[in-house]
């Protein structure tokens, strides 16, 4: 449990010892001085570490207590003084944090408040900014701002006004590139920010214009991954957005082009996966949608295949973590997409009576987890799309 800021802290709870000591040496010298806002700043400064190395540690009620006393001293620095720019990016951060907390609690109204919070504050602090590397970087932490602004709209269903957010993301990450100070990461920053622009597109079902954003982040992704090819970071930014157009042209019915973009993500995720154990999921999804792409072009025993693989993949992640959501939609949607197989199979004549059956079956074990998601409050208004989506691919007339 090394403290991801500085792993030499060692384990988190000597690291927590070091700033609880530190929080209360504030305290004292903000009892001596109530009005110092330099005393001020550093007792918020030493609650937001103590708040951090609570979260690392999954204690998100003690956490969030002390990112709350520290927004509630940076809030009013940042009354007393609002072109301070430092005290205004703290209080930023202790807003996305509080966010961060809410989303992982489900309370998503909360999580939408302190984001749209936080992104006043940093589209008050890149106000009339001078060129140079530190308002850069504000205009930088500002896209960052409106794209997270524009997942947490999304992710509670205000769809259209999570693409005006994303698309002002976009804006401003084109326009930052042109900068001297413009180097990988802001280049980066770019690709990712069309990928998200595409995501927002496709839960509208606006395939052209979600295939076209996706396009260029593909393109802006392996510009950066040619510049550097040995950065995984790099790799896995062209993965993730040939998975992402992927699913659009999936939507689209372009099966052959699905395909394509889902094996090439494959071959780069894939091998990232155990350096990386966060794409597990990713690559589980991978296969699912190449079976899915096979499946429609008849493909059957491929497609069987490569369904055996998402499931493997999922349960692989869930024998480690039983809780581990990502997986467990993966693994529910996972179950659907073979029931739609083997609706594809009955129709085209191959096993019909056995293809029916096992579809049956798919599907009871796909309703059977995704309410058992829904029923603990995991499945939120903008991931009902997915389900709805499947159930409206799904053969129809074919089994009894």
């Amino acid at each position: 449990e090394g403290h991801p800021s500085n792993p030499n802290l060692g384990n988190a709870r000597g690291a927590r010892e070091s700033f609880r000591t530190a929080e209360g040496l504030w305290e004292r010298v903000v009892r001596a001085q109530p009005r110092d806002p330099d005393a001020r700043f550093g007792h918020a400064q030493a609650r937001m570490a103590l708040g951090d190395s609570y979260l690392f540690g999954a204690r998100n009620d003690s956490a969030a207590l002390y990112y709350g006393q520290a927004a509630a001293t940076l809030d009013s620095l940042h009354a007393e003084a609002p072109d301070d720019a430092v005290v205004a990016g703290q209080l930023s951060n202790a807003a996305y944090r509080l966010a961060a907390i809410a989303d992982s609690e489900g309370r998503l109204d909360d999580m939408v408040g302190w984001m749209q919070r936080g992104l006043a504050i940093d589209e008050r602090n890149a106000e009339g900014l001078e060129p140079g590397a530190q308002a850069d970087q504000r205009l930088a932490n500002l896209v960052n701002s409106r794209r997270n602004v524009g997942y947490a709209l999304g992710k509670v269903g205000r769809l259209e006004e999570a693409l005006a957010v994303q698309r002002a993301a976009v804006r401003l990450a084109d326009s930052l590139v042109d900068l001297p100070t413009a180097g990988p990461v802001t280049r980066s920053l770019r690709a990712y920010q069309y990928e998200q622009l595409g995501w927002r597109l496709l839960e509208l079902d606006r395939l052209e214009e979600a295939d076209i954003a996706l396009s260029r982040a593909v393109d802006l992704a392996e510009a950066n991954r040619r510049e550097d090819p040995s950065n995984a970071s790099a790799t896995v930014a062209v993965g993730t957005a040939y998975e992402g157009r992927g699913q659009a042209r999936i939507k689209a019915d372009r099966w052959e082009e699905a395909l394509s973009d889902h094996r090439r993500a494959l071959a780069l995720l894939e091998p990232q996966a155990e350096a990386w154990p966060s794409l597990g999921f990713i690559v589980s999804q991978i296969h699912r949608e190449i079976g899915e792409s096979l499946g429609a072009l008849g493909r059957f025993e491929e497609a069987e295949a490569a369904h055996r693989s998402a499931f493997a993949g999922a349960e692989a992640l869930l024998a480690l973590d039983t809780a581990h959501v990502p997986a467990r939609k993966v693994l529910a949607v996972s179950h659907f997409a073979y029931a739609r197989l083997q609706r594809q199979r009955a129709r085209a004549g191959v096993e019909p009576a056995a293809a029916c059956a096992a579809a049956r079956v798919a599907e009871d074990r796909a309703r059977a987890l995704w309410t058992a998601l829904a029923d603990a409050g995991q499945v939120f208004p903008g991931e009902a799309l997915i389900w709805e989506d499947f159930e409206q691919r799904m053969p129809e007339g074919v089994c009894p």
